[in-house]
């Protein structure tokens, strides 16, 4: 028996868009996009070795149906290139056939069986702000890239704080939220920080694993194994360290000027003259930068 529904295809585009960061390339089954029939709505979800990601369209014409596994780039690059503001959703001999103005996809699903079951994780929820969501995105710059030791390429949520190091660069930002000490891959964290537009999201977090959810999506991730360096002496040294004051504006005019040369590995070099301070940039082939502006405090040297 034949089954077929319309659907709004710009949130069957958005649905997909949401999900394709956890589709995966190393086994066809994480290639997939899992799409769950229930009464008034589509669940649809992605899931490799590492992370998942479902949400939901609405659907009020939906009824109670299987769930059914389809290549996931194939499904999203057909509904973002279809014109229109419906698509036409059918379930035929167990397939799923998509009709647009002037084009058909038919898609032969993949085992459902095999579709890999993200961890529930029965924790308690703990609501994170907005204020701090800012927090936690504010230290991802200093988070150290592929190839370096596992801890540090994720952020380390623990005690109120968010921490990140690349051993070159130290940042940490306090948060409100009360959640237990975890070390969260950058990717995955960045990925939900950005999708959760200005909703509110909550965490859960279980062994070796952790989920954000909004009210309508969620992001389920793998943590990354403790420990993570003990940051604690780098930032007591902050209370007997000399403190530099800058305008935020002024500061920010002078970095943009800086990085003229476009080059993302250039040092900075910092000269503190009196109330001045000097920043320099050098090109092994282009010349050099130059920056002055005021400070508060008043002592002389290079930083």
């Amino acid at each position: 028996m034949a089954m077929s529904w319309d659907l709004d295809r710009r949130s069957l585009v958005e649905a997909c868009r949401l999900v394709r960061p956890a589709l995966g390339t190393d086994l066809p089954i994480h290639q997939g996009i899992r799409i769950e029939f229930l009464d008034g709505e589509l669940r649809i979800g992605a899931s490799n070795s590492v992370m998942a990601i479902r949400t939901q369209v609405r659907a009020p014409d939906v009824a109670q149906g299987p769930a059914l596994v389809v290549p996931g780039m194939v499904l999203t690059r057909f509904v973002e290139s279809s014109e229109g503001d419906t698509l036409s959703l059918s379930m035929i001999n167990g397939q799923m056939v998509i009709e647009a103005p002037g084009g058909r996809l038919r898609l032969v699903p993949f085992a459902d069986e095999l579709w890999p079951r993200p961890e529930v994780i029965e924790a308690d929820a703990v609501t994170i702000a907005d204020g701090d969501a800012l927090q936690i995105s504010r230290v991802l710059f200093a988070v150290a890239s592929a190839g370096q030791v596992p801890s540090l390429m994720g952020v380390h949520l623990s005690s109120g704080k968010a921490t990140a190091t690349d051993k070159q660069r130290l940042a940490q930002a306090p948060f409100d939220a009360d959640v237990a000490s975890m070390i969260v891959p950058t990717g995955f964290l960045r990925v939900m920080l950005r999708d959760r537009g200005d909703q509110p999201v909550s965490i859960r977090v279980g062994h070796r694993r952790v989920g954000f959810a909004t009210s309508d999506t969620a992001w389920e991730s793998q943590t990354i194994p403790p420990p993570y360096p003990n940051v604690a002496p780098l930032l007591a040294q902050r209370a007997s360290a000399r403190l530099l004051e800058f305008d935020r504006a002024l500061l920010a005019r002078a970095l943009e000027q800086l990085g003229v040369f476009g080059a993302a590995d250039s040092h900075v070099q910092v000269t503190v003259a009196g109330a001045n301070c000097e920043l320099r940039v050098e090109h092994a082939e282009y010349g050099e930068s130059l920056q002055e502006i005021e400070i508060g405090g008043s002592w002389s040297g290079e930083i």
